[in-house]
């Protein structure tokens, strides 16, 4: 994502992970973590894992649940397209 002004918008970012995956030629890579624009969650991963922390709101949530959901042996994607 960029700001209007064409910069990019760092907090958007997702940080990837380092390992290979079968699916990297294919613009799918491994991701650490991500914010919370476009992505997406299944139900059963949520009532596993747990809701957001709401003291984390706009500052860290994102960050913190998706860890949180690797940590819980859930796979986070990046796909290009």
């Amino acid at each position: 994502m960029k700001w209007t002004d064409g910069s990019a918008d760092l907090m958007n970012i997702p940080v990837l992970s380092l390992e290979w995956n079968a699916e990297v030629d294919h613009g799918i890579v491994k991701a650490n973590s991500a914010s919370f624009v476009s992505t997406l969650f299944s139900r059963g991963a949520i009532y596993q894992v747990g809701f957001p922390i709401t003291q984390f709101f706009i500052w860290g949530d994102d960050v913190e649940f998706t860890q949180r959901m690797a940590k819980a042996g859930f796979s986070n994607y990046f796909v290009s397209d």
